[in-house]
């Protein structure tokens, strides 16, 4: 159907086309006339939202539209309007009055989750700048953590308050944030970053590389820490030693082993080496996210052999031998082609699961905890299911009138029948269980990891094309799209569709969050 929209007497006599905003969706390309009037322009909006003129609340650039005259003055071409209120009787109770959604700021409209949250405004090619924000803002740990570093110092020049300050303005805003102070701070921190073409415009840049640049950054800076959680201090310390934020949310450890291809006489070398991210090498035999990784587990490299004295061929393998909290994994899809002299785009298809089990990437003793850990929850699944069963079964033989004391009855004696059939296991001492049970101090650890955060590209050149920022937003329970200001809901299925295999965006980074265990 024809929608029209609305002008004022007092405005000029050409129509203005405007973009009007209700909660999530975004009615494109209405139409305002110069005869429209304030009470025209409800009209319409009730037609588009269904929302009565009494529940309108009208907002262009920040302020309140209540008459023709704000009309005239406020509502320009290309103008978006931000409508807010409820179609039903919704409100938030409060201990001092009821509070309606439609009376609320911003700030506290995305507190309640009434509205989705804002993107970034792109600022001439600065999509792999917002994406990179948006994956990061997906970290909620990190994101606490800068918001009151910006609180501490709110006047320092630093990565932590400026990145700190744009992350409030996210959270305390329903239109989309201009991040100019955040992208000034950035190119003047890391020049590379501020180059233009020779047209005089901001050249596209690699999303990995600023965020690699904004994380080195934030682990580099010494007051972005907090007391460690670990209990070793030194015997000087009085305090508990601090820990970078970064280090202590994303930074894991590899066990690596380094074998002389050269002489089986020289001494095997055993390190521990850090790491922030994890890469996913593709190639042809590439199909899952893991197969890319373990690729960059193995190499060959050449080093001093002090019993050949010389230098020699090794062989390094390595595994995770500490699981962060988060994991960054960059699918490294540029390659620099010699004969071409440019970066070539791999699209091959690469699945990166929205539950991410890390088990074959781990050394033994993580693998003996995940094994420990499994083993248990899959003992407690049995022993719920046949308490259901039994309570299905006992309802069903005694009736419903005897339903609810029967159920009290079944636990009890379900509870008696567990502990005797665990003392029985461990008389009968079965291996399997003893292998898992003899180091009562082991961690327990799920070995899963659930996607919070993606930046997907679209193009042939990691310099040019777009980059976009995808979100699992728990608090809200949807999947994000972050398309520089214009945000979307998609459904779960959708992030199938960023696994690669043509030319429509793929993922170019994920970042996901260890799920804790939960017996």
């Amino acid at each position: 159907f024809c929608v029209r929209t609305i002008k004022l007497q007092s405005m000029a006599s050409t129509n203005r086309v405007v973009t009007v905003k209700y909660g999530k969706k975004k009615h494109k390309n209405v139409e305002i006339k110069s005869s429209d009037t304030f009470d025209d322009i409800q009209g319409i909006i009730f037609s588009l939202t269904q929302l009565t003129p009494d529940r309108q609340k009208i907002i262009v650039a920040g302020k309140k539209v209540e008459s023709d005259e704000d009309i005239g003055k406020l509502i320009k071409n290309k103008v978006l309007i931000t409508v807010m209120g409820s179609t039903a009787d919704k409100s938030i109770a409060s201990t001092k009055s009821t509070q309606f959604i439609e009376e609320m700021t911003a700030e506290q409209r995305q507190k309640a989750f009434t509205e989705l949250p804002p993107g970034l405004t792109n600022l001439g090619n600065t999509c792999y700048l917002n994406a990179s924000i948006q994956a990061l803002k997906s970290a909620s740990e990190l994101k606490e953590h800068l918001q009151r570093s910006h609180a501490t110092s709110p006047n320092s020049n630093t990565m932590p308050s400026q990145l700190g300050q744009l992350m409030v303005h996210l959270d305390s805003h329903s239109d989309a944030v201009t991040p100019s102070q955040f992208v000034q701070y950035f190119r003047g921190a890391f020049p590379r970053f501020a180059t233009r073409n020779e047209q005089g415009m901001w050249e596209q840049q690699d999303a990995d590389e600023a965020y690699t640049e904004i994380v080195s950054a934030l682990r580099q800076d010494p007051s972005f820490a907090i007391e460690s959680s670990g209990s070793g201090t030194s015997d000087n310390e009085e305090k508990p030693a601090k820990v970078n934020i970064i280090n202590e949310l994303f930074e894991g450890e590899f066990e690596s082993t380094m074998v002389c291809s050269e002489s089986d006489a020289e001494p095997e070398l055993n390190v521990t080496d850090k790491f922030i991210k994890l890469q996913c090498f593709i190639d042809t035999n590439t199909r899952h996210i893991n197969d890319g990784i373990l690729g960059g587990f193995k190499e060959t490299l050449e080093k001093r052999s002090e019993l050949l004295d010389r230098n020699a061929v090794w062989s390094k393998s390595k595994s995770i031998s500490k699981l962060p909290t988060y994991i960054s994994v960059q699918l490294v899809r540029f390659w620099w082609k010699q004969k071409a002299q440019k970066n070539t785009k791999v699209l091959r298809k690469v699945i990166f699961p929205e539950k991410w089990d890390v088990y074959g990437l781990c050394n033994d003793a993580l693998k003996k905890s995940i094994e420990k850990y499994r083993k248990l929850k899959l003992e407690k699944e049995d022993r719920e299911r046949e308490q259901r069963h039994a309570v299905e079964s006992a309802a069903a033989a005694d009736g419903k009138g005897k339903e609810q004391k029967e159920k009290e009855k079944e636990k009890e004696k379900e509870k008696g029948k567990d502990k005797d059939k665990d003392d029985q296991a461990n008389e009968t001492g079965n291996e399997e269980k003893m292998d898992i049970d003899d180091d009562d101090k082991l961690e327990l650890l799920t070995g899963y990891y659930e996607l919070c955060g993606i930046v997907t590209h679209k193009g042939r050149s990691a310099n040019s094309g777009h980059y976009i920022g995808y979100a699992n937003d728990k608090k809200r329970g949807k999947w994000l799209k972050f398309d520089d200001d214009d945000v979307t809901e998609i459904k779960s299925d959708d992030i199938k569709q960023l696994y690669g295999g043509g030319d429509f965006q793929m993922a170019f980074l994920t970042v996901f969050r260890r799920i804790e265990p939960d017996l």
